[in-house]
């Protein structure tokens, strides 16, 4: 009895050992102390592969996705030479590069942002729709404290 108990800290402490919240240990008693370690590590990986299937990521957000175009405009210029005759020309203007840029810095921050808490969150729900499948499957959470 010492040995399954001894077992299943061992195992199942290195498996919440990455988290910073209070550390949980998994025991499922209808689960025999010499299968414990090969169940776990099934259950836990099909609960995860669903958790993967059902919850999705978010997409990264597009670099230029708010760059607003640059303004380009059209010139027709009437010039008369020294000769007398008047010729036209055309010149495209572009303006407001530098002004984009830090713009564009902005909104990504912005968009950096509301991704990583999009992404922090999607992962969080997979956290829990793994543990509710582990417990469906039997195991049970309990602090190790």
């Amino acid at each position: 009895m010492r040995f399954a108990i001894g077992l299943t800290l061992a195992i199942l402490a290195t498996a919440c050992a990455s988290t910073s919240e209070p550390k949980h240990l998994w025991k499922n008693p209808s689960v025999s102390p010499a299968e414990l370690q090969t169940h776990w590590h099934m259950d836990k990986a099909e609960c995860d592969a669903e958790a993967y299937q059902a919850v999705a990521l978010p997409d990264a957000p597009q670099t230029n996705q708010y760059l607003p175009s640059s303004r380009t405009s059209r010139v027709e210029m009437d010039t008369i030479g020294s000769d007398g005759y008047r010729s036209s020309s055309i010149a495209t203007i572009t303006s407001g590069s530098r002004g984009n840029e830090v713009w564009q810095m902005l909104q990504q921050g912005k968009e950096s942002g509301r991704h990583r808490r999009s992404f922090e969150a999607a992962v969080d729900l997979r956290d829990r729709y793994s543990r509710a499948c582990l417990m469906r499957r039997g195991w049970q959470r309990y602090r190790a404290d």
